[in-house]
C-alpha cells in the first residue's frame, strides 16, 4: 500500500513546517505601499495646504526616506525638511512654508521601510484659482 507523504509520521512535521514557512514569506517580503495622501492623489483644493502628509503600509526608516513638493516649473516649494511623524512611523510629512499659488504641484517620495525595502513614487494635486 502506498502512503501519501503527509501520512508518514517521520515526514509530517518537516513538510508542515516548510509549508508554514513559505506561507509567511509573502508577508516578510512585502514592500511599503502608499496608503493615503494629504492633499489627496489627483485632488483639487480650494486653498493651499500648510503641509503634505503621506502614509504607508509599513513603518519607515527616517534617515532613508525623503519627500518633496514641486510646482509646475519643477521648483521645490516645500520647507526642505521631511520628517517621519512622531505619532505614527508610517507617516512622512513636510511643511509648506509659503502659501502656494493656484496651480499644479507634484509630490515626490522615496522611502525605505523598516524591512529595508525601498520604494518611490509621485503624485499630483491642484490648487484652484
Amino acid at each position: 500500500m502506498v502512503r501519501h507523504p503527509l501520512q508518514h509520521p517521520a515526514l509530517r512535521l518537516p513538510i508542515l513546517t516548510a509549508a508554514m514557512g513559505l506561507g509567511l514569506c509573502g508577508t516578510a517580503l512585502a514592500h511599503a505601499h502608499l496608503d493615503f495622501a494629504t492633499p489627496p492623489v489627483d485632488g483639487t483644493l480650494r486653498s493651499a495646504p500648510q503641509q503634505v502628509q503621506i502614509g504607508f503600509t509599513e513603518a519607515l526608516e527616517p534617515a532613508l526616506s525623503s519627500l518633496s513638493v514641486h510646482n509646475a516649473a519643477g521648483d521645490r516649494v516645500d520647507s526642505g525638511h521631511a520628517t517621519v511623524s512622531a505619532n505614527d512611523r508610517r507617516v512622512l510629512e513636510i511643511g509648506l512654508p509659503q502659501p502656494l499659488a493656484a496651480g499644479s504641484y507634484t509630490v515626490r517620495w522615496a522611502i525605505t521601510s523598516v524591512d529595508t525595502h525601498r520604494t518611490e513614487g509621485d503624485y499630483r494635486f491642484t490648487i484652484q484659482p
